[in-house]
Formats: C-alpha cells, sequence, structure tokens
C-alpha cells in the first residue's frame, strides 16, 4: 500500500529539504517528488500598480461553503450539470 505524506517545506542551503513525520520509519523505501512553487511574476507588459491592485484582492472571495474549492464536489457538480460527457445535456433545477 502507498501512503502519501505531504508537507510544505523550505529549501534550506545547497538546495536541502528535509522531511519528518512519525510514520516514516528507519529502513522504509520511499520515493520523493518536489514541486517548486514559483512566485507570480508580473508581466512585462501590465502596469505595476495595477497588478498590486489585482494581487491583494486574489483569494480574497470568501462563498461562506467551507467546501467551495473541493474539486471532486465541482467536477461531480459539473458532471450533473452538463452530462456526462456524451452530449448530453445536464438537468438544469
Amino acid at each position: 500500500m502507498v501512503a502519501a505524506i505531504r508537507q510544505q517545506v523550505t529549501v534550506k542551503a545547497d538546495g536541502v529539504i528535509e522531511v519528518r513525520s512519525p510514520d516514516l520509519r528507519a529502513g522504509d523505501r520511499a520515493e520523493v517528488i518536489v514541486l517548486v512553487e514559483q512566485p507570480l511574476k508580473r508581466p512585462a507588459t501590465a502596469d505595476p500598480q495595477s497588478w498590486d491592485r489585482l494581487l491583494r484582492h486574489m483569494g480574497a472571495v470568501d462563498s461562506g461553503d467551507p467546501h467551495a474549492a473541493d474539486n471532486e464536489r465541482i467536477d461531480t457538480d459539473l458532471a450533473r450539470e452538463y452530462g456526462n460527457g456524451n452530449g448530453d445535456e445536464g438537468t438544469r433545477r
């Protein structure tokens, strides 16, 4: 069985990354995939003040639904709304 451990880490000097977990035992074999978050860069053509105003609003919406960003639920809602991908139109309520 494959178990996943997801952690946010900060890369240390010389590119060192450290993962600690009570779920890891000495001698366990693990495959590590590193996804590096790149900072969002302003397009060369964007006005710096407009770009800064846009960034202040990113993630600022609160729908009141704690599950609003649940991708599985979003996919289910879309499938229900638009059918199962075979050309059927979904039923609108």
